[in-house]
């Protein structure tokens, strides 16, 4: 696009109005969409170009400013030969006189006001009366840099994690959950042929790994429990690691202990999602299907419960004896220690409720095995 002419709004001190000549925006500010910056800036609304002085009086408007449209102002006072000055948004009303004079440009939806180089007056909005001089544009390209470095080093993150690979071909299964505090079977020694240690189990306070490999299952009556770590977690939108008990067709417990699994969920509002577990637990079986019984704070204590000797927790658990807590707000009756894995029930699981799935036997992230302590010798 050319040049354009937008009659400038503002009427000006001798009750007259003007129209300004101005090129459109580069494309690099054009592209900037008035609700990213509303999101990020929040109720920031006025930038001065560094080293230089802004409009005097001008404040947090109603809505946020193109403070990132800097850029675009000082395009604009290159093209008029002159030096910017000041960008700032203001809302819709009354303007008020004020030593500068402002056009209003609309990009891609995006209103704006843009400070022109002019003697004559600006009329500005109420709500920007009785402030304080502009922020400085160079705190303005911090945040923004600060902003930029944490969406990368989360991409990042995502990135690190080493892609899944595949150790078996896909099977059907079924899921259920519980948590009943209880020392996993796989924390016995001998359980699994393991090139490093059991699974850990822990001491009362769910942190503290017990060097007794043998110390007596809580849940009959000893002091070992589950860690308090074996819960679930969201690795990005689509894939989330964690732990399970299994129980699979044609297999011994001594096949699926510590071997982890892909389970792409096939049913539920988690359909097509991917939760990846180690099997540390064995499960009951129902003798018709590959059962994955979901490590899930608040999931219920099923058959046995150690969580009220180790925190307290009231003769069912927390919630139903069998499908605990029905809602996210109810995780606040967990220990501290263990929210995060049930409100990854409610979050990222959308509060499925036992969804079918189709498996495959993977290579132990090390993120998983990082917690447990416990690697296979065959993977």
């Amino acid at each position: 696009m050319g040049n354009r002419v937008r009659p400038n709004r503002l009427a000006l001190a001798g009750g007259s109005e003007r129209q300004v000549r101005f090129p459109p925006p580069p494309p690099e500010v054009a592209r900037w969409s008035n609700r990213g910056v509303r999101s990020f800036l929040g109720s920031s609304t006025v930038a001065a170009k560094d080293g230089l002085s802004s409009s005097s009086g001008l404040a947090p408007a109603w809505g946020n400013p193109a403070i990132a449209r800097a850029g675009s102002e000082e395009h604009l006072a290159r093209h008029q030969g002159r030096r910017p000055v000041a960008v700032a948004r203001t809302g819709p009303g009354r303007w008020r006189s004020a030593p500068r004079t402002w056009v209003e440009e609309e990009v891609r939806g995006a209103v704006r006001q843009r400070a022109l180089h002019s003697h004559s007056q600006l009329w500005w909005h109420p709500s920007m009366q009785n402030t304080r001089d502009g922020v400085p544009l160079r705190q303005v390209a911090i945040a923004m840099t600060a902003l930029v470095l944490l969406l990368v080093s989360g991409t990042d993150a995502a990135a690190a994690e080493p892609p899944l690979t595949y150790l078996s071909a896909a099977e059907t299964g079924k899921t259920i959950r519980r948590w009943d505090c209880c020392k996993p079977s796989g924390s016995w020694p001998g359980k699994a042929d393991v090139k490093t240690s059991p699974v850990n189990a822990c001491a009362k306070d769910g942190k503290t790994v017990l060097s007794d490999r043998n110390a007596l299952n809580a849940c009959q009556g000893g002091s070992s429990y589950i860690c308090s770590n074996n819960q679930p977690w969201a690795v990005d939108a689509n894939m989330s690691y964690g732990f399970a008990a299994a129980a699979l067709m044609g297999k011994k417990e001594s096949d699926w202990l510590c071997g982890c699994y892909a389970l792409q969920f096939t049913s539920g509002f988690v359909k097509g999602k991917t939760h990846v577990v180690q099997v540390i637990d064995t499960a009951v079986s129902d003798g018709k299907s590959n059962v994955f019984d979901l490590l899930i704070p608040g999931g219920g204590v099923g058959l046995f419960n150690g969580c009220t000797s180790q925190f307290n927790a009231p003769g069912d658990g927390w919630g139903a004896r069998y499908g605990g807590v029905s809602s996210k707000a109810e995780c606040a009756r967990l220990p501290a220690d263990l929210r995060a894995g049930c409100n990854w029930r409610f979050d990222w699981f959308s509060n499925a409720d036992n969804p079918t799935v189709s498996f495959r036997r993977v290579k132990c992230p090390t993120a998983i095995t990082a917690r447990t302590g416990c690697i296979r010798k065959v993977e």
